[in-house]
């Protein structure tokens, strides 16, 4: 059996998915070898057919789960970086701790499809953690499995 990621949900500690450890570690390798500012996760559903190299198009605002007409800057995501603060460690510099912390906050969203995006361009969105990728191109799609 392959090694698995333990995704827990942030405010109950339940595991919300068990993700191939290789998901992990090919997003560190595209967040160590990417040419873009910036680098986020997507989760989308699997309808969505976006393959790498794609462009992911505008999200649109939904508050409280109900989509409007109104479309963002760019496709929301979760950031990766490696700067991330953990009150109890403080803070905390290290980009596997980054790609779990973004990993766990995007899987807080409904879908089956990890998106990986680059882009230059961004704007703050508006959940903790959230950006707008202004023209992001998909890097890397992986399916993912739920628990329960």
């Amino acid at each position: 059996m392959s090694e698995t990621v333990a995704i827990k949900q942030s405010y109950t500690d339940r595991v919300i998915c068990q993700l191939p450890k290789h998901i992990v570690d090919e997003i560190r390798g595209i967040y160590e070898d990417c040419t873009f500012d910036f680098l986020g996760l997507r989760i989308e559903p699997r309808d969505a057919a976006l393959a790498v190299g794609d462009i992911a198009p505008a999200s649109y605002y939904s508050p409280d789960g109900m989509q409007t007409d109104e479309q963002l800057y760019g496709a929301a995501a979760v950031e990766v970086d490696e700067y991330r603060y953990d009150p109890i460690a403080g803070s905390v510099y290290d980009i596997d701790h980054g790609i779990l912390a973004a990993l766990q906050a995007v899987m807080q969203y409904d879908g089956s499809v990890l998106l990986v995006l680059g882009s230059d361009l961004v704007e703050c969105g508006n959940d903790i953690g959230e950006i707008e990728m202004k023209d992001a191109e998909v890097l890397a799609v992986f399916e993912v499995t739920r628990e329960g």
